[in-house]
């Protein structure tokens, strides 16, 4: 067991200079480009899933635990969001492209997963494109009535609610005060990533005790034997909140545990620490159980496609 609270120390404590990283630029996002038109325009538009899934391939699952911030503040659709979780790969890239037998297979795998996240994100946008454009109505016009209450009552700037409810007010580009500065673009972001540390923790020394009591053998020996239900199973793996979840999909399939349809659809389902996220961070459980359901679905229909390909 002191093995299993080590390597959730140094698993988790490898996550947290990225997730700082992370949550500079959520901060910046928020402060400048949310106010701009532009970017609004650009996270909304019709290339908001193509964007999504370009974030979605690089090898670190903060990019997922950023759409979900975006997609609570209302500045993405669901669709994106899909995309981005989907195109998440996490830690597999390394893993697979690491390993002669299965270097080679780690860009096919990409390109369906990239395909399919486009596919996913796009149908979405289209079935709920009344619905997006309502809540981005609703958004902005919140907002005007925000400046508007502003503008005649010359009081305080108005505030928004940033990436974890905390107060943000927008950056005019006016002359502030270095405290004020440190406060918003390193205090904030360092207390919000210890916070996300402290959680990604507990999930993998909860995960890690499992696989100490369970065996990761006994488990790729399950697995191995599950047959055509395997995707089901391999999904539900990549459901599990943790970067872990990635690393054991890549190795069942390395060590020929799972087949490369049940691998792409672990790696599809997963998106890190982002879906724990979304359920503390958001109330609307009936909206995020959607979003859950669509995932598995999606990523285990994907799989069983994939099944028949002898890799």
């Amino acid at each position: 067991m002191t093995e299993v609270i080590i390597e959730a120390l140094i698993d988790s404590a490898k996550v947290l200079p990225f997730l700082f990283v992370v949550y500079v630029l959520i901060e910046i996002i928020e402060k400048k480009l949310m106010f701009a038109a532009k970017a609004k325009r650009l996270l909304r538009g019709k290339y908001a899933p193509l964007i999504g899934v370009g974030m979605g391939l690089i090898p670190q699952c903060g990019f997922s635990v950023m759409a979900t911030n975006l997609y609570l503040s209302k500045n993405i659709t669901v669709g994106t969001l899909l995309a981005v979780f989907i195109a998440t790969s996490d830690e597999a890239i390394p893993i697979l492209i690491s390993n002669p037998a299965t270097a080679w297979k780690l860009f096919p795998m990409l390109a369906v997963k990239v395909i399919y996240a486009l596919f996913i994100g796009y149908l979405f946008d289209v079935i709920f494109r009344k619905r997006n454009e309502e809540i981005f109505r609703a958004k902005d016009e919140e907002e005007r009535e925000k400046a508007a209450r502003h503008e005649d009552s010359h009081e305080e700037e108005e505030e928004e609610i940033g990436c974890c409810h905390h107060e943000l007010k927008k950056d005019d580009g006016k002359r502030r005060d270095k405290k004020e500065i440190f406060k918003d673009y390193v205090g904030h972001p360092l207390i919000h990533s210890i916070k996300v540390f402290v959680y990604i923790l507990i999930i993998n020394f909860a995960f890690g005790t499992l696989i100490y009591y369970v065996g990761q053998e006994k488990i790729t020996l399950f697995l191995a034997e599950s047959g055509w239900y395997q995707p089901f199973v391999a999904g539900l793996i990549g459901l599990i909140p943790n970067c872990a979840a990635s690393v054991i999909v890549s190795q069942l399939y390395i060590l020929g545990g799972i087949s490369f349809g049940s691998c792409v659809t672990g790696l599809s389902v997963n998106a890190g620490i982002a879906l724990a996220l979304l359920f503390r961070k958001s109330k609307n459980l009936k909206e995020n159980l959607f979003i859950l359901a669509v995932l598995y679905l999606s990523g285990v229909i994907l799989g069983l496609a994939l099944t028949p390909i002898p890799w």
